[in-house]
């Protein structure tokens, strides 16, 4: 998710200055405001995604429609947006967009590398919760390659984000070649920003995997995962969050070549290295298309089952967000 890198020094700035700024500012303060922005970051970082939700509608409700504060109403949609794509609060994120769209046309250029920035955010969200691919891609084009990728070197985080952000769509369109060509730079990239031994090689290393696996190289996907599980094991201080995703793609593989009890295994120890909190839709949904490959009808309605009564608590039970769930529901008998 973007800025998160930014996002842990943001909350350690509101320790230090919340006091002051409770005791001199009133609570319509554009800088009381940024204090509950903080609150929601807060809670981002730990994964506490509904609480950092209902911080934020809080906030929304309060005085981010009524304040004529661009900055702040700018900063908000920004830290915000984040938030409610974990919650998939897609019809809300839509509106916020509309709302940043507004902004940026009044506050930045729009020959500026700032303005083309926020084009490029909205175009990530096209590609990776909507079917507007051919928008990404003009925005892509117009902005980074044009504007963006020149304006910023290529070992910055945002280069590297935004690189990524486009190699993922040219993957989901079935633009495999530009995807590899992309992910081979960025790795190559990593690897001279972060040394040899690092959590974001991992990462990197992990899409090039994940591109084999999409165009059938079952054999290269199997070999570069045993390196990268190496790389977390021995190199990078046994990291969890690393080995679950490799344990992940390992059972996105073994469910392609029809070795379910392979690929449930791999699913039992993501789960477990993830602590049982760390996983998206997508991911429950790899459960779910196992337990379809063998049968086990029951357990994927379980499976959706609680995936739905998850988005009812968070959204209500007539809302739209709850339709995708309770539709696969529907499929399964």
């Amino acid at each position: 998710t973007r800025k998160e890198s930014s996002a842990a020094s943001d909350v350690y700035k509101r320790q230090a200055y919340s006091p002051k700024i409770k005791r001199f500012y009133k609570k319509d303060n554009y800088h009381r405001g940024f204090l509950e922005l903080l609150d929601a970051q807060k809670q981002f970082i730990k994964g506490n995604y509904e609480k950092a939700g209902k911080i934020g509608e809080k906030f929304i409700e309060k005085g981010l429609n009524k304040t004529d504060n661009f900055t702040l109403q700018h900063i908000a949609y920004e830290k915000l947006i984040p938030i409610y794509e974990k919650l998939e609060a897609y019809a809300l994120i839509d509106q916020m967009y509309f709302s940043l769209d507004s902004l940026k046309n009044i506050q930045f250029p729009t020959n500026s590398p700032r303005f083309h920035e926020d084009e490029i955010y909205k175009a990530i969200y096209y590609t990776r919760y909507t079917n507007k691919f051919k928008d990404a891609q003009t925005i892509f084009d117009n902005s980074f390659l044009k504007i963006v990728e020149k304006n910023f070197h290529t070992m910055s985080y945002k280069h590297l984000y935004f690189s990524n952000a486009l190699a993922d769509l040219y993957e989901i369109i079935g633009n495999y070649t530009e995807a590899k060509k992309i992910l081979k730079v960025t790795f190559n990239n990593s690897k001279k920003n972060h040394g040899a031994f690092d959590y974001i090689i991992g990462l990197q290393w992990l899409r090039l995997a994940n591109l084999a696996i999409e165009t059938g190289d079952y054999q290269e996907a199997r070999e570069e995962l045993g390196r990268i599980e190496n790389l977390y094991n021995e190199k990078v201080n046994n990291h969890a969050k690393g080995k679950a995703l490799v344990y992940i793609y390992y059972a996105k593989l073994y469910l392609l070549t029809g070795q379910y009890a392979q690929a449930e295994e791999m699913l039992t120890k993501a789960q477990k290295e993830s602590n049982n909190n760390q996983f998206s839709q997508k991911d429950i949904a790899e459960f779910a298309t196992l337990y379809i490959k063998q049968g086990n009808y029951s357990k994927v309605e379980e499976i959706l089952l609680e995936t739905i009564e998850v988005k009812e608590e968070l959204y209500g039970v007539c809302l739209l967000y709850t339709s995708d769930a309770a539709d696969d529901s529907l499929r399964v008998d």
